[in-house]
């Protein structure tokens, strides 16, 4: 028989589907129950598959520990699970750590089952070519070691191969048939794109708390194993020394997350101290008070506060956070009713018209403004800043663009972005990188400068190459309190979606423009072509 000793950190797999009776597992909590609510306690086990509601399993005493044959019900289906152990005595309820498990698939469950989804047959074609041409001009790098003539063929091969996809990809591209093949989900407070379908689509978007852990937390102990913990906000205040290894599960059992790139942080940094996330199938993620990022291909399964044995605390302070994307920020606590956030779809300026400020008369200066566009004449008596960013604007880390300022001496405009004034256009544009937030943008006249019919188009943009001016369109939708947009439709050709709320993040799901998407794709092949000798 198969024993597995049951902990926090690792799942477990319990077998194959319709497996029964060939697997234990082993809890070694009870002896520490015992010593802590009392001898001769009641055990109770249960166990939740993916695919349905949780339910007690068989558990029995053996010793000190608690034991479970997996049985056919557990086994039922492949998929993944939770158990959790309880100890009951007089009222008083122990309970453990959440483990999470894994039933594997067999070839009996799959028998019969109806066959998965077809791909577009198209867009696989595409993709298997694109594939190829690219190992070709892999190859070719590979044949320049040996000789110039075998690099030569490997090149040549390569072109011949993205010719024939571009030949493909212009039978292929009628009006935007095949459009839906191809979505892609981009994440972040602020995000943008060129590549929208020409189609007008509703978007898949969602608000997340930027901070993803609930609180409060699916385990709050009090006193554990020779620690005392108190509770703020999410923030986790622990004294005392541990007695044994302490794991407190922080994230429900409900907890979900789609696939992609995240990021924990939040552990101090004292020897024996973690925060770790058990992801996948077996793979685990520990911050140890540097912050830490991992890729989830299909989900979270626990997130846990860990104490090694021995350790002691003194006032150590966790602020856990799970947030999507692999950059870790400081600490924000928990949003549970998102219904507060606004989130703006518009094209590819980000600067709202009206703007916040809008003077007509202004230190010896006179301003038109026609939908984003101002015009400005005389002679500044002394420095003129017009505000142009509403005091509730708020765009997420990345890197912008902005253009716009007329090429006249002493004409400016200037962005403000973590927490200081930053880079400025005089007229040929100017790009930068925004660690934290962006908030202002100020258009600026120094003293003494003459502008006759001078052109403002303030142009702000998510890139790093300054874009033309076009003027600002918006529409503002409200999530429901869990973070739901409904009935955001797109806009084409370039897009932007935004949130002024603090501490929230995006995530927003849009259909390609096909051939935009196919040209992209044969313009990176073109390039490593040409850098390994190959023409095109």
């Amino acid at each position: 028989m198969r024993e597995i000793i049951a902990t926090p950190e690792v799942r477990m797999v319990l077998g194959r589907a319709g497996e029964s009776g060939v697997t234990t597992v082993r809890f070694d909590v009870v002896q520490e129950w015992q010593k802590e609510v009392g001898a001769g306690g009641t055990l109770q086990l249960l166990v939740r598959m993916d695919y349905q509601d949780t339910y007690p399993a068989t558990v029995k005493l053996q010793g000190s520990s608690a034991v479970w044959v997996v049985t056919g019900a557990e086994t039922a289906k492949s998929g993944d699970g939770q158990a959790q152990l309880s100890y009951l005595l007089n009222g008083k309820v122990a309970k453990s750590a959440c483990y999470s498990y894994t039933v594997l698939p067999s070839l009996e469950e799959t028998a019969g089952a109806a066959p998965p989804e077809q791909v577009n047959p198209w867009y696989t074609h595409i993709e298997q070519m694109a594939n190829e041409a690219h190992t070709a001009a892999i190859g070719a790098k590979d044949s320049a070691k040996k000789s110039a003539a075998a690099a030569k063929a490997d090149a040549d091969r390569a072109q011949a191969a993205a010719e024939q996809l571009a030949d493909k990809a212009q039978k292929t591209y009628v009006d935007q048939t095949f459009a839906p093949a191809i979505r892609e989900t981009l994440v972040g407070a602020t995000v943008s794109t060129d590549m929208v379908s020409p189609v007008e689509h509703e978007l898949g978007c969602k608000v997340y708390s930027e901070n993803m852990i609930p609180f409060p937390f699916q385990e709050q102990p009090d006193n554990w194993k020779g620690v005392s913990f108190s509770y703020d906000n999410g923030v986790v205040t622990a004294n005392g020394t541990a007695e044994q290894n302490i794991y407190v599960n922080l994230l429900p059992s409900h907890f979900s997350a789609n696939p992609g790139m995240f990021s924990i942080s939040g552990c101090p940094s004292i020897s024996g101290c973690a925060i770790s996330v058990n992801h996948d199938h077996d793979e685990i993620t520990r911050d140890t008070g540097s912050g830490a990022s991992f890729s989830v291909r299909k989900k979270i399964n626990s997130l846990l506060l860990y104490i090694k044995s021995g350790t002691t605390l003194n006032g150590a302070v966790f602020k856990p956070k799970l947030q999507m994307g692999a950059k870790a920020t400081p600490y924000t606590p928990y949003i549970s009713d998102l219904s507060k956030a606004k989130v703006n779809v518009c094209g590819k300026n980000l600067v709202p018209f009206p703007f916040r400020e809008k003077p007509e008369n202004w230190k010896g200066v006179t301003f038109q403004y026609e939908n984003g566009v101002i015009t400005a004449n005389g002679i500044a008596e002394e420095n003129v800043y017009l505000q142009l960013l509403p005091t509730n604007f708020r765009a997420g880390a990345g890197s912008y663009s902005m253009s716009g300022c007329p090429k006249i001496e002493g004409c400016l405009i200037q962005a403000r972005y973590d927490g200081k004034l930053g880079k400025y256009d005089q007229g040929d544009g100017v790009s930068f990188e925004v660690q934290s937030e962006l908030t202002g943008l100020l258009v600026q006249i120094n003293a003494g400068t003459t502008v006759e019919n001078a052109v403002f188009k303030p142009m702000l943009c998510m890139g790093t190459t300054p874009a033309p001016f076009e003027p600002y369109q918006s529409k503002v939708y409200t999530p429901t309190a869990g973070g739901t947009v409904s009935g955001a439709k797109t806009v084409s050709p370039s897009m932007s979606v935004i949130t002024y709320t603090p501490e929230v993040t995006l995530e927003v799901t849009y259909n390609m423009d096909t051939k935009k998407y196919i040209d992209k794709r044969l313009s990176e092949l073109n390039n490593a072509i040409l850098s390994m000798g190959g023409n095109i």
